[in-house]
């Protein structure tokens, strides 16, 4: 079995020849395309010629799923979101939405720390948001679970109707 990474020069995957017909390698480069090659050594000393060579690309890296999420000094128009450090990240995208809408990109997503608030919210509104790492060569984590909230307010003005009312 040879490799090479794609349209370099062919090496010999070491620890060959192979007697069966798989083999799980690892120690590749993430983010990388390779090709592979195989060819079967037969009787006698002969060979059979190469393969036709087959592709494959490494996954970039990747970090861990943000946890520990919490919502917290929630306003008519304002919430500040916070999870905890992902070892490796090197920022964080966050995503926002009114449940049962489509998810769209906090302004400012990227975002360097894992606080960060949100503005310009409606009043009484039912939002949810989530997170996700981003990690070297390109790579992120699974975005979190979604985390609703509630803006205060009626949704139709800056405060809430009277309540209880009695003659």
């Amino acid at each position: 079995v040879q490799y090479r990474v794609a349209g370099g020069t062919w090496y010999y995957l070491p620890g060959g020849p192979f007697y069966g017909t798989y083999l799980n390698v690892s120690g590749f480069q993430p983010g990388t395309t390779y090709e592979w090659r195989v060819r079967s050594n037969c009787y006698n000393g002969n060979v059979s010629d190469w393969s036709v060579a087959a592709t494959f690309t490494t996954l970039n890296y990747s970090c861990a799923q943000p946890t520990g999420l919490s919502t917290s000094n929630i306003t008519e128009t304002s919430a500040t979101f916070s999870w905890n450090i992902v070892p490796g990240a090197q920022s964080y995208s966050v995503q926002i939405r009114q449940v049962g809408g489509a998810w769209g990109y906090l302004p400012g997503s990227p975002f360097m720390s894992n606080s960060v608030t949100a503005t310009s919210l409606t009043p009484g509104t039912a939002y949810e948001w989530r997170v996700r790492a981003n990690c070297g060569s390109g790579g992120t984590s699974y975005w979190s679970n979604a985390m609703p909230f509630t803006t205060l307010g009626s949704g139709g003005g800056s405060c809430l109707a009277p309540s209880w009312l009695g003659t």
